[in-house]
């Protein structure tokens, strides 16, 4: 390998589409360590899920491998990331103009902020202590599909900035604590052009316990929408009908209503509750299913 030419060399470590196999070459082999501060190019990929951990700095990594070159003519760094958070974090900033997908759970408290304005896929989970976690973002000009997952689930959507392009929404959250500060029609003022959303039973039973129905929110026909899931627990059920009943009556262009039931909820009840809602919208579709 050390009797090749230099162009030879550097031809061949050009034609690595990822810079971590330079890296690898370089330990290997003298040679292509010599050439390498010559390439003009670095194409880093990591790996689909990274971890934070304070003993690994992938910084570093990355000023160590750029540090290195005489002329850097275009940098490029992978289109989907996974990040976990399992330790407390510095507050973290993640800035990328060509990310696609993006997910990201934590299970500290974290400071985030997001810029990428071409994401179309964001799965965000916050499973820090309320309060305890913060996202900021600049505007999504792409973004279609969106997970949120949070304790505080309303004040997350108070930070999150209007978003037009947002088509699918899932709304979740691992307590059922009563989230005052989330309402459908802020979910509807953040999102304005969703069409198909998803709400998880947590969610749907602090939308129901939040206000009487005499002080539901009106939500401007919402024509937009156009299938709905919800996750039923039918703790109470005549609040649970009237909850379903100011969403669909307010929601002209709905088409399909998707409402899964606790398996735990009996039989009979379960069956009574759906034949009233088809009985009450015919012309909707409806599909009824179960729940662990």
């Amino acid at each position: 390998m050390d009797k090749l030419p230099h162009p030879l060399l550097l031809e061949i470590l050009s034609r690595l589409d990822n810079s971590a196999d330079v890296a690898r070459c370089r330990v290997a082999s003298k040679a292509f360590d010599d050439v390498s501060p010559y390439l003009r190019s670095i194409n880093l990929r990591y790996s689909s899920k990274w971890f934070w951990d304070p003993s690994r700095c992938s910084e570093k990594i990355f000023l160590d491998l750029i540090s290195k070159q005489e002329t850097v003519e275009s940098v490029i760094i992978l289109l989907t990331c996974h990040l976990f958070f399992y330790y407390n974090p510095p507050p973290f900033t993640l800035i990328t103009p060509n990310l696609i997908s993006l997910r990201i759970e934590s299970f500290r408290p974290a400071t985030i902020h997001v810029e990428a304005p071409t994401l179309s896929h964001f799965h965000l989970r916050l499973n820090a202590p309320q309060h305890g976690s913060a996202l900021t973002a600049e505007k999504f000009e792409k973004l279609k599909t969106l997970w949120l997952r949070s304790l505080d689930i309303g004040s997350l959507l108070s930070k999150f900035p209007i978003t037009e392009t947002v088509e699918n929404l899932t709304l979740d959250t691992p307590t059922d604590a009563i989230d005052s500060k989330l309402t459908l029609r802020k979910v509807f003022m953040i999102f304005p052009n969703v069409s198909s959303l998803r709400i998880e039973s947590s969610v749907w039973s602090g939308l129901e316990g939040c206000l009487n129905p005499e002080g539901w929110e009106i939500l401007d026909g919402r024509k937009g929408l156009k299938t709905i899931c919800a996750y039923l627990m039918l703790v109470d059920l005549s609040l649970t009908f009237s909850f379903v009943a100011f969403v669909l009556d307010q929601c002209e262009g709905l088409t399909e209503v998707s409402l899964l039931i606790h398996s735990g909820v009996v039989g009979t009840k379960s069956n009574n509750f759906m034949s009233k809602c088809m009985a009450r919208w015919p012309g909707l579709k409806f599909a009824m299913g179960g729940m662990a």
